[in-house]
């Protein structure tokens, strides 16, 4: 890992990584990353597609950042930056300058609403890099984590998104 963590501060040096592949790698093997659902649910409410999808977003976007010192406290209320993101994709694609940061498992550790949207809007290399402070990170938004949590009345909806994301990766 440290050879993969010197690559990312070569200069003009870029990796990327297939979307769906990174995705598989932070869901591990047990659904870990069902925060990476919950931006789905955001992003079609940006597109109007479901009314409620940024209130299920902050409330556990709230309760997360409560809940982890690693994730910045700016992000407690980050609907707004959130949409502004969505405008950027729609506008710009996924930004090189902005690779999804993963750990020596290569689980997305900065950069879940990246994922989300790379996943949502069918791109399908994204780049990534490697940072040593992230090296060790792990976290668990599984659906026990949710379940434990207080948000086991979203599982339902959330799992559809895990289904939804499946099938759009089978084209």
């Amino acid at each position: 890992m440290e050879k993969l963590c010197e690559l990312s501060t070569i200069d003009k040096c870029e990796i990327y990584l297939p979307t769906y592949y990174l995705y598989k790698k932070t869901m591990k093997d047990n659904l870990n990353s069902c925060d990476i659902w919950v931006r789905f649910l955001a992003i079609d409410n940006y597109y109007g597609k479901n009314t409620d999808g940024f209130d299920i977003y902050n409330e556990i976007q709230h309760y997360r950042v409560n809940q982890k010192k690693i994730i910045p406290r700016h992000q407690y209320d980050n609907e707004e930056a959130f949409r502004k993101l969505i405008a950027s994709f729609e506008e710009n694609g996924f930004m090189k300058e902005n690779p999804l940061c993963l750990n020596k498992d290569f689980m997305v550790i900065d950069g879940a609403h990246r994922l989300a949207l790379a996943l949502y809007m069918g791109i399908e290399m994204v780049p990534v890099c490697f940072k040593e402070k992230y090296y060790d990170v792990d976290f668990d938004y599984s659906v026990k984590w949710l379940e434990d949590n207080g948000f086991g009345k979203y599982t339902d909806r959330l799992m559809e998104q895990y289904h939804r994301i499946e099938e759009l990766n089978k084209k």
